[in-house]
């Protein structure tokens, strides 16, 4: 008998031609005519047959239909999180998980002891619904607010015997009401980015929480910025910086407040870290056959450790080997002077704004004593 498989609510792809048997031993391919099959038949989970006419006899082609459901499965599933929309406090929220495969309908739980964010609940159709409440509070000049709640759905289709389940976690966010959070600058007022003199850098120096979005951010007046930079009106200082030392100014951010914009001002400090460099050092000499090792050592840019490379095409005398540490080691086998370009790059404390610097050394590797012994008639 032939055997074909679908998913509910798909009609059953069953083939126009089947092979048969034919009175004097042949095998032929021949065409057949199936009966009608109507969707109550494949709505859901199960089994049923099917006959078909084949052309030009009386004879009956069968075919099982089996009618498997997809495997059960929601967003973010596999312990991936789902992310759902985010809330506004004080706002009417709604959203749905929407489970797909398996035996619908579905049933949704949290799982125990699992809650929603105050103000939200989720009906066992996967909708979750209500007014979200968040209050907000300031820590080390960070706000509390719009942090995510995590929590786990689980999801039960309908199959019999056995109903399946499927759990993930789900993150929901509600963000403060526009509004009911004063202007005020987010985060410290150190910069963190460090950039490097001779390096392009690009970072935000703050963040602007509170009042009404959009915000706009500038320096107050008798303020500048070390030589080289410029601030956008979102707080991003870029530019490549040409003199080291911290400089210190204030920051003035005005929000979309209408009538009246609020404002608010910051001291800041921003420090650019001395360019990386590759200072000149004379290596000491080697000698063939005698145990070698030297250091190279950077200075400036971001901090320890550095890496060290040989530049492409460079080499050191045959036997002697570099680590990205810069220590040169080895034995060294033949004799001569090899001549070779260094490259360091430091830590880079901000995407984009590693520092890189290059310069060239050179080893003589000295001859070994030579010893003659006289041979004894």
């Amino acid at each position: 008998m032939i055997k074909v498989t679908t998913t509910p609510g798909v009609a059953p792809a069953l083939p126009s031609t089947v092979i048969a048997n034919m009175s004097n031993g042949r095998t032929e391919l021949v065409n057949v005519t199936w009966a009608n099959v109507t969707p109550s038949q494949y709505g859901s989970e199960g089994t049923f047959t099917v006959s078909g006419a084949i052309a030009n006899t009386t004879v009956l082609a069968m075919v099982n239909v089996t009618v498997t459901p997809a495997a059960l499965s929601f967003p973010g599933e596999n312990g991936i999180d789902y992310n759902l929309p985010d809330g506004i406090a004080g706002t009417a929220y709604t959203a749905n998980i929407i489970a797909t495969g398996g035996t619908p309908p579905y049933n949704y739980t949290l799982e125990y002891p699992n809650s929603l964010p105050a103000g939200l609940t989720m009906g066992t159709d996967g909708t979750i619904s209500g007014i979200p409440i968040q209050d907000w509070t300031e820590t080390q000049g960070m706000p509390i607010g719009g942090v995510a709640d995590i929590f786990t759905v689980n999801v039960t289709d309908s199959a019999t015997p056995t109903a399946r389940t499927v759990s993930n976690k789900c993150v929901l966010t509600v963000r403060p009401a526009l509004g009911s959070i004063p202007l005020m600058f987010w985060g410290p007022q150190t910069c963190q980015c460090y950039p490097v003199v001779g390096t392009p850098c690009n970072c935000l120096v703050t963040c602007v929480y509170g009042g009404t979005p959009p915000y706009s951010v500038a320096l107050a007046s008798g303020s500048s910025l070390p030589a080289g930079l410029t601030m956008g009106t979102d707080g991003t200082i870029s530019g490549t910086p040409t003199v080291s030392g911290t400089a210190s100014f204030t920051l003035i951010a005005t929000d979309s407040t209408k009538p009246t914009a609020e404002t608010v001002s910051a001291p800041f400090n921003f420090t650019v870290l001395p360019a990386l460099s590759l200072p000149s050092t004379t290596l000491a000499d080697g000698t063939v056959g005698t145990a070698y090792t030297a250091s190279i050592s950077a200075t400036g840019g971001t901090s320890l450790p550095y890496s060290y490379a040989l530049a492409s095409g460079s080499s050191l005398p045959t036997g002697l080997t570099m680590g990205t540490d810069g220590t040169i080691s080895g034995t060294p086998t033949a004799s001569g002077t090899t001549s070779f370009t260094v490259n360091v790059t430091d830590i880079a404390l901000q995407t984009g704004q590693t520092a890189t610097a290059s310069q060239t050394f050179s080893i003589t590797v000295l001859a070994g004593n030579k010893v003659t012994v006289p041979v004894l008639p």
